[in-house]
């Protein structure tokens, strides 16, 4: 079985970011598909994000920011703090 930081994300903070979203509640899809799409739906309390993980100096590629500026809100998540504070403001 794959662990959570595997599915062809590079960046390898995915799985802990994955599970603190998981504990909080949240639903969690790893997307996979064209360039530029982000790594995660999330449904939480009837609130559905998008987010995009990165490392701590990661950034992001062309496709990425282009699919950003056309969809507007994708957060992107560098840490598990990261992350539950997106569903904390999404409240």
């Amino acid at each position: 079985m794959a662990n959570a930081g595997s599915f062809d994300n590079p960046d390898r903070n995915a799985g802990p970011i994955i599970a603190a979203l998981r504990q909080a509640g949240a639903l969690v899809t790893r997307i996979r598909g064209e360039k530029g799409l982000p790594d995660l739906l999330i449904s939480h309390k009837h609130r559905v994000m998008l987010a995009e993980v990165k490392t701590l100096k990661g950034r992001l590629s062309e496709a990425q920011e282009r699919f950003h500026a056309v969809w507007g809100c994708v957060h992107v998540l560098r840490t598990p703090e990261e992350a539950i504070e997106m569903l904390r403001r999404a409240e």
